[in-house]
């Protein structure tokens, strides 16, 4: 079948790819790092150190955004173009907080619905400063540990939107050991508000990720700073617990207030979550929020809502959910309903419960372990 031109072009660029910042493709598709090219003199290198750092952008963010919450430090370029700045030539360095609720149900250890994505972009570039970019993310990697062996890249030509502006993009993506630790993008076309477009390239990585990813100490958790709560066979259970409390803390510090539509019911669902997933363990919330509080202050985070009240905040939602499990557990197990407010305070909701349900329900109220989150 004859290449039409566009395809020719992608075929010449990976060339010119694998070939600029020293690949070698396998039989698989993956590609191996040369070992000519990342030889140990050049590990200390740093093309992008000019780059100015900016200040990150709020986490809810503007009305008439692409998303609810900032997904990927890249996106900036919105808050530019929302202050009327040229966007050409821009460049910047990020530590950028992001929320990632649609992931909520899919946490594990390793994995956060809430992150720093670190971001490097320059806007209105050549494949040339892109592929250079991409040879810098990979000896950024190698600064942690040099054996070429343990890392491959895969490279891919993806279709992408934010909101209605569509674009196709190529991205880079290395792998350590077998898990995903940055990722390279570059779009030829990006739609810009004025109806133009510009070259936009970016390497990004989640500092958390990297972190326990290139860890010395293999007992290291994912969610550094809640050593307490973890143990050697429950890593998982335990990051399932403090994801959703870590995540919510970040959405009330923003303003967030819990309601049944976005960007409040993505608070309430994570609180949900949680509610569920500590019924058996009882870490304390108190704890969690004041540890995660913490580290979002530690990273730059504007805290709209002070650590005493975002507790407050947090215990009466904990309580409302608490209310929302019941009902949900009882109608699992027994298949009975319950017709209760659940936006009543845990005394009042349990009383009701009891003046006004058959035993069967109470029984099965009275043997769950439950909480009073709104002391």
């Amino acid at each position: 079948m004859e290449k039409m031109p566009n395809q020719e072009k992608e075929i010449s660029r990976l060339e010119y790819l694998t070939s600029n910042i020293g690949l070698v493709r396998q039989p698989d598709g993956k590609y191996l790092l040369n070992e000519r090219v990342y030889s140990e003199d050049i590990q200390d290198e740093n093309s992008l150190e000019h780059i100015p750092t900016i200040k990150p952008d709020k986490v809810l963010r503007p009305e008439g955004d692409t998303t609810i919450f900032t997904s990927a430090g890249i996106q900036h370029i919105e808050t530019l173009e929302r202050d009327k700045i040229s966007l050409e030539g821009e460049k910047f360095k990020i530590a950028q907080p992001v929320i990632r609720s649609q992931f909520m149900d899919k946490i594990r250890e390793g994995y956060s619905t809430a992150f720093i994505d670190e971001t490097v972009a320059q806007l209105g570039v050549s494949d040339e400063d892109f592929f250079s970019m991409c040879k810098q993310m990979v000896i950024n990697s190698l600064n942690h540990d040099t054996d070429i062996q343990k890392y491959y890249l895969t490279i891919e030509i993806q279709d992408d939107r934010w909101g209605q502006k569509k674009f196709t993009k190529l991205v880079v993506t290395l792998y350590y050991d077998g898990n995903e630790v940055s990722e390279g993008v570059h779009i030829d076309k990006f739609p810009k508000n004025d109806g133009q477009t510009i070259s936009v390239s970016e390497i990004c990585h989640s500092a958390e990720r990297s972190n326990w990813i290139h860890r010395e100490n293999k007992d290291q958790p994912y969610f550094i700073g809640f050593e307490e709560f973890y143990h050697p066979d429950n890593k998982d259970d335990v990051a399932r617990i403090i994801d959703p409390v870590r995540t919510a803390t970040l959405m009330f510090m923003q303003g967030v207030v819990p309601s049944h539509k976005d960007p409040g019911f993505r608070l309430r669902q994570l609180i949900k979550r949680f509610i569920e997933r500590n019924a058996d363990s009882s870490f304390p919330e108190e704890r969690l929020l004041d540890l995660s509080y913490d580290f979002w202050l530690k990273s730059n985070v504007e805290e709209v809502v002070d650590k005493v009240e975002t507790l407050e905040l947090l215990r009466r939602e904990m309580a409302r959910a608490q209310n929302v499990y019941i009902v949900s557990r009882v109608e699992r197990d027994i298949g009975k309903k319950i017709k209760v407010d659940v936006n009543l305070n845990t005394d009042e909701f349990i009383k009701r419960i009891y003046s006004s349900s058959p035993e069967e329900i109470i029984r099965a109220v009275k043997s769950m372990n439950l909480k009073k989150y709104d002391k």
